[in-house]
């Protein structure tokens, strides 16, 4: 999403906040209409505009992935401590989520942006590098979103705003999901993501 009166491009990493940050920025001020979407990889943004203000959030690996699963496969608003038939299904469609993503990824030598919105087909830092290389200005954190949100506002010089909570998926902490074989998975296949921004189990 890029504004020009205040130079900012927002790239909405999903399950990080992007629904609450979204309305709030379309409610109030005016998007390109080239890039509306929020979950556009900053690779696919106009070249011309990335000298702009960018930012984003991330959220902790292993609790992105389970916030995925919620919202896609068990989006029940409660809070309890999940069964061992839902622990062995959330294990059962991360496996299969990864190996269809890796079929696809087969099937197209380009990232079209449809795919974008596919649970885990890219990882966070893919999200906002180009290249490889990370190219955000502010990386904020789900954890601290309200805070580092207001940080951003500072930055591109707009009123602070308490965001709304939007679009949440609903699951007890992301730890009571895991097995030995699910955790030592999801650290390996984003590696990159842990390293980038320095979170751990």
């Amino acid at each position: 999403m890029i504004n020009v009166s205040h130079k900012f491009i927002y790239v909405g990493v999903p399950k990080t906040g992007t629904t609450s940050i979204e309305t709030f920025i379309k409610q109030n001020y005016k998007i390109l209409p080239s890039c509306q979407s929020k979950h556009w990889p900053i690779s696919l943004h106009d070249p011309e505009y990335l000298d702009y203000f960018k930012f984003a959030f991330v959220r902790n690996p292993w609790d992105w992935v389970v916030s995925w699963f919620s919202y896609r496969e068990e989006p029940s608003p409660t809070f309890t401590t999940p069964s061992s038939a839902i622990k062995a299904k959330f294990k059962r469609w991360l496996f299969e989520t990864f190996k269809e993503n890796e079929k696809l990824k087969k099937e197209n030598s380009s990232l079209n942006k449809s795919l974008c919105y596919r649970p885990l087909y890219l990882s966070q830092s893919e999200y906002i590098s180009i290249g490889g290389e990370l190219k955000m200005d502010f990386i904020g954190r789900f954890e601290s979103l309200q805070k580092d949100f207001d940080l951003i506002c500072e930055k591109i010089k707009i009123p602070n705003h308490t965001l709304d909570n939007r679009n949440k998926s609903w699951h007890d902490h992301y730890s009571l999901y895991y097995d030995v074989e699910s955790f030592s998975f999801v650290k390996e296949k984003y590696k990159d993501d842990i390293d980038n921004f320095n979170y751990s189990f």
